[in-house]
Formats: structure tokens, sequence, C-alpha cells
């Protein structure tokens, strides 16, 4: 079980708060991924993995103002099951990591970006260039590839399962899939295209 999730935001002047900018769930409703960009008190916090009782993996840090709220920033969010590290990189530079984390990620029922996983705690900001793979990233290529789109000379592409530019028109409630063989991600709620 591996993941890299990568992503551009840009937080809005209501930041630290409560907000999820993804979270994936079970069936059952328990947290599989989630990403507080950052919480109410001014801390990100990455979650992944599930033991199936609303227990979860996580690693968090204190972030500055700069750091999440009035500039684009590039997030990557991984996690590798069989070496248990979980890592958060911002702008290409290792931010935050941890060590012994196994949980499973696996069982991910339904999938929010921009809000948790019931539509609550909106992430109060702008999100471009959603991208997750199904592979630990590394570093050199994390940092090769902020800022740009993801496309099929990416070293990992065969692992990307879920690509969203989000360039669609501000008409269109579909945001369109770029991995190959993708289905597309329905926009919900108050989607607006800057």
């Amino acid at each position: 079980d591996q993941i890299t999730i990568t992503f551009r935001a840009f937080g809005g002047p209501s930041l630290p708060a409560n907000n999820s900018i993804f979270m994936g769930v079970d069936a059952q409703g328990n947290r599989v991924l989630n990403a507080h960009l950052p919480w109410g008190n001014s801390t990100v916090y990455w979650d992944a993995g599930s033991d199936g009782n609303g227990g979860y993996d996580r690693i968090s840090k204190p972030a500055t103002m700069a750091e999440t709220e009035g500039q684009w920033n590039d997030w990557a969010f991984t996690k590798n099951t069989t070496t248990g590290d979980m890592k958060i990189y911002l702008n290409g530079v290792l931010w935050q990591s941890g060590t012994g984390y196994t949980e499973p990620m696996s069982g991910i029922a339904a999938f929010n970006i921009g809000a948790n996983g019931t539509a609550q705690d909106p992430y109060p900001g702008e999100i471009d260039d959603f991208n997750i793979f199904n592979t630990e990233l590394d570093q050199t290529t994390i940092q090769l590839w902020m800022d740009r789109r993801v496309d099929d000379t990416h070293p990992d592409y065969a692992s990307l399962v879920l690509s969203l530019p989000f360039d669609g028109p501000d008409t269109s409630f579909v945001a369109t899939n770029m991995a190959a063989n993708a289905v597309p991600a329905w926009l919900l709620g108050h989607t607006q295209h800057v």
C-alpha cells in the first residue's frame, strides 16, 4: 500500500479554520485518507490508513500563515505501509515525516476534495492540479513536477489514478480526470473556476 497525493492550494484569509482539503472514507464512514490544511489550531494534519474502528495513522505540524494562506503552495502527502513512512512536502521540500505507520489504506468508498467525507468543513481557498498516485513518489520527482501539469512523460504516470487539472468551463459540473482509463469527477457544492 503506497500513495502520493499532490496539489496546489491557495488558502483564503479565513484560515486557520477547521477544514478538510480532501477526505476518503470507507463504507462505514471511517476516515481512511484526510488532510486538514490547516485545522483551526493552525496545525496541518495528514491522516492515512484506518484500523476499521475509527483509528488512523497521523502526522502533523504547526504551520505559519505563509505556509497555508495568501499564496499558491505545492503540497505532496505520501504514505508507504511497507516502510511505515508518512511524509508531507511543501514546495518540494520535506516539511514533516514520521515512521511506524502501517494501517492499511483500503476500502475507500467515497472521496471528497475540498471538504470532509460528509461534505462538511469546506476548505476556504483554491485548489488546482489535484493528483493521486498509487505509489510513493520520491522527493526529486515531487520537486521536478511541482507547479507542472502531470502528463504521460511523468516517470510514475502508470501509477496515476486521479489527475484533475480543474480547467473545465464555468458551466461544467464535471472535472475531467486526465489519468489513463479514468472516470470523471463530479463538482458539487460551491465550486468556482478562478
